[in-house]
């Protein structure tokens, strides 16, 4: 099969009615409309690996693989599974799996899923219950999704939530949407680094000099600091930023007067403040 060919498949077979011609119900179908694979990248935030939890070979309950990594987590599983909105799915992967849809048995499918020779995967989020692909089988998980299967074969690693942690991470969310941050969340040093936009670029300022206790900040603190930034970014003057910077960050006179002068190309500026331009993809 050539690239046309797989093309072809993937845009031309009419999805819908090769399912409800295998048998697959309308509310199955529905489903697949209706809903989009999760995102879980803030579950690394407060989740962590048990790998003495972690099985190989057993059969997962397809419907609770809600994260499907390649997929664009802003189209429906349906959409995803036509090709109708640009994902890292492969085209030939995907036609294979739709010319199986068309050309086999329902049974036959289901049965081949469970008896996976390699098997699909899957990171296990105990507190939800629900699965996403992890290193391998985005694309078979979401076709057996898409039919509905009731089992797929799997390697599953356990992840359990740290409560500490996700308490911490439901903090840093409120205290983003109180103070209209972009985010909050600790560096690999355990400093709180905030994130806000300003005048169409973004920045991220860390290396706060508050006390800590036990080296980490406390939830207190970091609300504490947070307030500072309570403000409107697209009509703050520049020297509210600078004062903001000179009061709480280890940022030497050098940079606040390169960032003064609009200069990307002090070297503590790239240490201490990182600004990427957010803005210009927009316009």
């Amino acid at each position: 099969m050539d690239y046309m060919e797989a093309n072809d498949i993937v845009y031309n077979v009419d999805l819908e009615r090769a399912l409800v011609q295998k048998g697959v119900s309308a509310e199955h179908i529905a489903y697949l409309k209706a809903n989009n694979p999760k995102d879980f990248f803030e579950y690394y935030e407060y989740y962590e690996h048990i790998s003495e939890n972690d099985k190989n070979k057993v059969l997962v309950e397809t419907k609770k693989i809600i994260g499907i990594s390649r997929a664009n987590v802003c189209a429906s599983f349906y959409d995803n599974a036509t090709g109708r909105y640009e994902s890292e799915l492969n085209v030939y992967r995907m036609a294979t799996a739709i010319e199986h849809i068309r050309d086999d048995a329902l049974g036959q499918l289901y049965a081949w899923y469970e008896n996976l020779y390699d098997p699909v995967a899957l990171i296990y989020f105990s507190d939800e219950d629900v699965y996403k692909v992890g290193r391998d089988g985005n694309h078979r998980s979401l076709y057996a999704n898409v039919i509905g299967a009731p089992f797929i074969k799997a390697d599953v690693a356990y992840y359990s939530r740290n409560d500490e942690k996700y308490k911490t991470f439901l903090h840093f969310k409120e205290v983003c949407c109180k103070y209209k941050l972009e985010s909050v969340e600790p560096s690999i040093y355990g400093d709180p680094e905030f994130t806000f936009s300003y005048n169409n670029e973004e920045y991220v300022v860390t290396g706060y000099v508050n006390p800590k206790i036990n080296g980490q900040y406390s939830i207190e603190q970091i609300d504490t600091l947070a307030s500072q930034l309570k403000v409107d970014w697209r009509f703050i003057k520049k020297d509210r930023l600078i004062s903001f910077l000179k009061k709480h960050s280890r940022v030497s006179n050098m940079v606040l007067k390169a960032l003064c002068k609009d200069s990307k190309q002090a070297y503590r500026l790239y240490q201490h403040i990182w600004h990427r331009n957010i803005g210009k993809s927009n316009q």
